[in-house]
């Protein structure tokens, strides 16, 4: 039962939903510097960046060849942004 709780409270996020609700400024760092209009298209490359797997996005793919980890280690708004 412990493991159960402990998969509940500190495991990965199973959906965008649960990454917006768990990292919301996080996302907002990525979006400002992507340039996204919502959180929701931060949260897809992040959930990408924890996962491993390739980003199809047009910054992670123009910026960083599409990998989303990289992405996300270099997420800084842009100087005019900030």
């Amino acid at each position: 039962m412990a493991s159960k709780r402990f998969s509940e409270n500190f495991g990965t996020p199973k959906s965008i939903e649960d990454y917006e609700q768990r990292y919301p400024r996080v996302l907002a760092r990525i979006a400002k510097a992507a340039r996204l209009e919502t959180t929701s298209q931060a949260a897809v490359i992040l959930r990408d960046a924890v996962e491993r797997r390739k980003n199809y996005s047009d910054w992670v793919l123009t910026e960083f060849g599409g990998d989303a980890l990289r992405a996300i280690a270099n997420s800084r708004p842009p100087k005019s942004a900030r």
